[in-house]
């Protein structure tokens, strides 16, 4: 699986709330949500610094001191159920 290419976005109904250590993004329009571990939580609010899914990546795995291609694995699959509950927009280049 690939990271996505564009740029990523939290639609404006989405919100993150926390719980203990562990972060749930709620899309309030849809109902649709998807609980994050503290990882996930951190990608997450590097993907909404950044609105990149490689500098996000590149960034997690420095600060995490993990492979980046490890990095890269599970931040495609977060990216890729994150879209399609319509808690993130890629916008495609």
């Amino acid at each position: 699986m690939d990271l996505p290419v564009g740029r990523i976005t939290l639609p404006k109904d989405v919100v993150r709330r926390a719980f203990g250590e562990d972060k749930v993004l709620l899309n309030l329009a849809t109902g649709h949500y998807h609980g994050l571990t503290p990882t996930g939580g951190y990608m997450v609010a590097l993907l909404e610094e950044t609105g990149d899914a490689l500098e996000t990546a590149r960034r997690t795995a420095d600060e995490l001191k993990t492979p980046l291609e490890t990095v890269t694995d599970d931040l495609a699959q977060l990216c890729e159920d994150l879209e399609q509950r319509g808690l993130i927009v890629v916008e495609r280049v």
